[in-house]
């Protein structure tokens, strides 16, 4: 099996976080710039593993977006520039993973720098998923495939092979023994405009509500 353990999981991994997106659909600016929860959108997805040993932390992003690559290389990551005219979520993957071939790691993770709230316990899942017989392993809201996913190097060479804006869903369905992982529904939002930004911070300001008045009634013993 290609998991290194529970002490170490990410220390043979490739960490890749896609933030080349161009905000066509984002009325206020760069979305990943905006603010969320008090930092840039960016930070969430940036600071995720930043206490873990891994291999080699990767950010893809586009020509001139000299302000996400800062706010990246401020948190640990190797900035690497898509110079595509689009920078196509097929063109993102595949600069990604030809920087992590570069190191001797077995797998890549892969994530979206607009899903703010997904989580570490997510991210553990779905590398310790990746087996020699499961190069590949998606998340999964309901019927739906989503980021993040994971893979063997194994496929490193099929993943830079993609085209368009399907990612590598596209390729997940024609692997022997792809898997998947269960990911909360409110893990797996993504933001695309205004509307979604706002939505995900209200969402968040019920959960803490909800968490507190949880907390504030008593235990049914009295305590």
């Amino acid at each position: 099996m290609l998991e290194t353990g529970f002490d170490r999981p990410f220390s043979d991994t490739a960490i890749i976080l896609l933030a080349a997106g161009r905000s066509s659909r984002f009325d206020a600016g760069d979305k990943l710039m905006a603010m969320y929860r008090g930092a840039p959108l960016i930070t969430q997805s940036a600071r995720l593993l930043k206490d873990e040993a891994v291999a080699v932390r990767v950010a893809v992003v586009g020509e001139r977006q000299h302000g996400r690559a800062e706010i990246l290389r401020a948190t640990g990551w190797s900035v690497a520039v898509c110079r595509t005219e689009v920078p196509t979520l097929a063109a993102s993957i595949a600069e990604g993973i030809r920087c992590a071939r570069n190191y001797p790691v077995r797998a890549a993770l892969i994530l979206l720098a607009d899903m703010p709230e997904v989580s570490e316990r997510q991210l553990r899942a779905l590398r310790q998923a990746i087996t020699v017989d499961r190069m590949a392993v998606f998340s999964r809201n309901g019927e739906t495939l989503t980021p993040p996913a994971a893979f063997g190097r194994e496929v490193f060479d099929r993943l830079t092979e993609l085209r368009g804006d399907k990612g590598a869903r596209g390729l997940f369905c024609t692997l022997v023994g792809a898997g998947t992982i269960e990911i909360n529904p409110c893990e797996a939002i993504d933001v695309d405009t205004v509307a979604d930004l706002e939505q995900a911070e209200a969402g968040i300001a019920r959960a803490g509500d909800a968490f507190r008045e949880a907390a504030m009634k008593p235990s049914p013993d009295g305590v």
